[in-house]
């Protein structure tokens, strides 16, 4: 008798800058420049995981509330 193996596939937590990039489709440089705004909005510290100085491990689902969050402001100035 041949026990069956199941994977289960877990989503996503944490994806590196270009990892981010790729899911919503934008360039690195913007995703860097996503970064440090958040920096200055004061809400890095909850989205990104820092290893290195160019190494970063980034919330994808906070990195999406905080886009969500940041959607036609500009038009509300």
């Amino acid at each position: 008798m041949k026990t069956e193996i199941k994977y289960i596939e877990m989503p996503r937590l944490y994806g590196k800058v270009s990892t981010i990039a790729k899911i919503f489709d934008m360039d690195r440089t913007t995703v860097w420049a996503k970064l440090e705004a958040m920096r200055i909005d004061g809400c890095y510290d909850d989205v990104v995981i820092e290893e290195g100085p160019k190494n970063r491990r980034i919330n994808i689902a906070k990195f999406e509330a905080y886009l969500k969050s940041k959607h036609l402001k500009y038009l509300r100035a």
